[in-house]
């Protein structure tokens, strides 16, 4: 079972860990969405991010193996509040939701995190 890690949220609302905000969709929609994220294995400092794009967290959930809540400190939180490990070996199941430019980078390591604005 993968273990999420727990990000920070601002009212109610969670922001990308770098603190920008993500635009909101034309129409007035709110931008929530996966992304995967890769962190330098050394410095393990968040390096890139790349949305997810159209991938829902059922699906997701397929992929990675991991339940519909997510514990922390004994407190239950919905699956999006988590941040996953993603194994190298699970990123061509997520290359149709990535940019098509997207390479992977042996000298990182990824993980999924949720972000709405």
């Amino acid at each position: 079972m993968l273990q999420p890690v727990l990000r920070t949220a601002r009212d109610g609302e969670f922001a990308h860990p770098d603190g920008r905000r993500l635009p909101a969709q034309a129409g007035g929609k709110v931008t929530d969405m996966w992304y995967l994220e890769a962190f330098d294995k050394k410095t393990e400092f968040l390096v890139r991010d790349h949305p997810l794009q159209g991938l829902d967290t059922a699906t997701l959930q397929e992929i990675l193996h991991f339940d519909d809540s997510c514990e922390i400190d004994g407190i239950n939180y919905p699956p999006e509040a988590g941040g996953y490990d993603v194994p190298h070996s699970k990123l061509p199941e997520l290359a149709k939701y990535l940019s098509p430019d997207f390479v992977a980078d042996e000298s990182c390591d990824y993980q999924v995190g949720y972000y709405r604005e």
